[in-house]
């Protein structure tokens, strides 16, 4: 016995992170007070213009946001070093399975006034060579 069907099934991806880009935030008067316990960052990277972070955090019923903040705040040192600061939105969600997730965002702004930078991403204990 056989089936023949003119329809193909394409399956879809699981877990596949669909967000964007999004633009480093800068706030002169950023005050940082988030929970560092809500969110893992596992690994970051530099490709390009990007600064690309994979995190880890509990959840699967919500969509979860992220932001990252610079708080114009430059470290008097050759090259310069800066802290990036991420902020994290859980949507309220209450559910509890571990969700692996990387996120990108634009940082070429912060290379207007030097050719290098050091980047501090508060809770990741590498410092990023941009």
């Amino acid at each position: 016995m056989s089936f023949i069907s003119c329809k193909t099934f394409t399956p879809r991806a699981r877990n596949k992170d669909t967000s964007s880009t999004k633009e480093l935030i800068f706030n002169g008067s950023f005050l940082y007070d988030e929970d560092l316990s809500s969110v893992t960052i596992i690994d970051s990277k530099i490709n390009g213009d990007l600064l690309e972070i994979t995190v880890e955090y509990s959840g699967g019923c919500e969509n979860h946001d992220f932001n990252l903040v610079f708080n114009e705040m430059w470290k008097k040192s050759m090259p310069p070093k800066v802290s990036l600061f991420l902020e994290h939105d859980n949507g309220n969600d209450q559910c509890e399975s571990i969700i692996q997730k990387t996120v990108q965002f634009d940082i070429k702004k912060l290379k207007e006034n030097s050719k290098e930078v050091y980047i501090y991403l508060v809770g990741y204990s590498k410092s990023i060579k941009y």
